[in-house]
């Protein structure tokens, strides 16, 4: 068995997660990656936290699973470990860790950050995706050319009543210009509010042997 998917492991002892959730704003994340500059202050602080006995308090600990699984002065092991003590985790802690599997996708298999995706809808009660859970998920499957799993992902952005997101529907459109499925992101581009402006910028290098021309004729001309 792999080191990385022991990693994965470490998470099963997990006790069920509430159904309440605390919103944090994604500005946040920026924020708390400037407080702290190496994982030896994390370490100092967390361990303040468990002689305050606050180790297990989502609030107090979300600073330091954000630094340690986003910054590129962290530890993402460390994120995971840390991770697996808390009893109630919140979506914003699942999709902090989403968003940090995707940022270390070239240090786990692939299907780790799908894994993880599923753990997360399986607890007893288990938490609701919101509008940021589904763009790291939806990047994987682009970044790694995964269309079987993109679909399943697309269903679950329309299943959890994402459909009109505009967030989720141009990450949607992305990934299927990289599959070199136009017809798919033109039926995505359909879906869009019309007072919304057209998706997010695709460089050329995105689009394989697809230019810019044709997507934007795939989209735009009516077929």
């Amino acid at each position: 068995m792999s080191r990385c998917w022991g990693q994965l492991q470490v998470l099963h002892p997990l006790q069920p997660a509430s159904t309440s959730t605390t919103h944090y704003s994604p500005i946040l994340r920026s924020n708390v990656t400037d407080s702290y500059s190496t994982m030896a202050e994390v370490k100092q602080h967390h361990s303040l936290l468990i002689r305050l006995g606050l180790s297990s308090n989502n609030h107090a600990i979300t600073p330091i699973i954000i630094f340690s699984s986003l910054s590129n002065h962290g530890d993402f092991h460390y994120s995971l470990k840390l991770f697996s003590t808390l009893p109630n985790p919140d979506t914003f802690l699942f999709n902090t860790l989403l968003k940090s599997f995707l940022f270390h996708n070239y240090h786990f298999p692939f299907n780790s950050i799908f894994l993880f995706y599923s753990y997360m809808l399986h607890q007893q009660h288990s938490l609701t995706p919101n509008s940021f859970t589904f763009p790291s998920l939806i990047k994987a499957c682009s970044l790694h050319n995964a269309v079987q799993q993109g679909k399943q992902i697309h269903a679950h952005v329309l299943k959890f009543g994402f459909g009109l997101d505009t967030f989720a529907l141009n990450n949607l459109i992305h990934m299927y210009v990289n599959f070199g499925y136009l017809g798919d992101a033109r039926k995505v581009f359909d879906r869009m509010p019309a007072t919304q402006a057209l998706p997010l910028p695709i460089r050329a290098s995105t689009l394989h042997e697809f230019s810019l021309q044709a997507f934007y004729t795939a989209l735009l001309v009516t077929a």
